[in-house]
């Protein structure tokens, strides 16, 4: 639950520990202009965070996918918003039980501009 945490909270969101969180929240309706280096930018980025703010695991590994996704509206059958789907996989060791880890999540981001 930890992990699904750090990723949805902005910096400075947590009274607690104003470097908790993620910085990919800023990536959002960001103007790209090329998508592979985009997308290296948030796994660095999440890396970081799970790395800093997660000392329970260890071997990190983030593999992040990115495809586009219309979500419908139900009365009208058709297409109400296009956004960029995020599926976040993430790997790594528990460092006291030495076991394997895994935690996927998706995300939905707005749509990119390429510029």
């Amino acid at each position: 639950m930890n992990i699904n945490l750090i990723i949805k909270t902005h910096f400075r969101e947590c009274r607690f520990n104003s470097s908790y969180g993620c910085f990919i929240w800023n990536k959002d309706y960001s103007t790209v202009t090329n998508v592979t280096k985009w997308k290296d930018e948030l796994k660095s980025l999440l890396f970081d965070s799970i790395e800093k703010n997660e000392p329970r695991i260890d071997n990190i590994k983030v593999n992040l996918e990115m495809e586009e996704a219309e979500i419908w509206e139900r009365l009208k059958d058709q297409p109400l918003k296009l956004k960029h789907k995020l599926t976040i996989s993430i790997t790594g060791k528990i460092k006291h039980l030495n076991e394997p880890f895994e935690h996927f999540e998706y995300l939905f981001f707005s749509p990119l501009s390429v510029g």
